[in-house]
């Protein structure tokens, strides 16, 4: 997923549109905004992010900014605290789930040694075997090469 980070003028559109439709228009231009910069068609807003302009900036009509989550045709818009919080968030899992995987396959590790001894010694015996079959070769070679003489 692709990060971008915005600053939205609310100012410049929102004095334009009558008291009772701010909060609405300040919603849908926000999604105009987005759709600009992503050019997403399915743009889904963080709930407290809708709270805080339905709250705050639909009065105050001053700059908001946001951070966007996009990929392909779908965007996640979040304030940009709020972003950072789940970033971190995300961050922390993935490095859990790193020492796990790392974890895993450290013991998987472990049990391949412990069991590469046991081949080992396996080993071993099948060349102490193969060096008396070619001892017992060698000797019947000699014999057979004194019985010519």
């Amino acid at each position: 997923m692709q990060e971008k980070v915005m600053n939205i003028n609310l100012r410049g559109y929102l004095s334009k549109q009558p008291r009772t439709k701010r909060r609405n228009k300040a919603i849908r231009y926000l999604r105009e905004q987005v759709y600009k910069a992503t050019k997403a068609s399915e743009i889904k807003i963080d709930p407290e992010l809708n709270k805080r302009i339905a709250n705050q900036y639909f009065k105050t009509m001053s700059k908001i900014s946001i951070a966007i989550e996009y990929d392909n045709n779908k965007a996640n818009v979040y304030s940009l605290d709020r972003f950072n919080i789940i970033k971190a968030e995300r961050d922390n899992q993935s490095k859990i789930s790193k020492e796990n995987k790392q974890k895993q396959s450290n013991e998987d590790k472990e049990a391949k040694a412990a069991e590469k001894p046991e081949s080992k010694e396996k080993k071993a015996d099948n060349i102490k075997n193969k060096e008396e079959v070619k001892e017992a070769e060698d000797s019947n070679k000699k014999a057979s090469e004194n019985e010519k003489e």
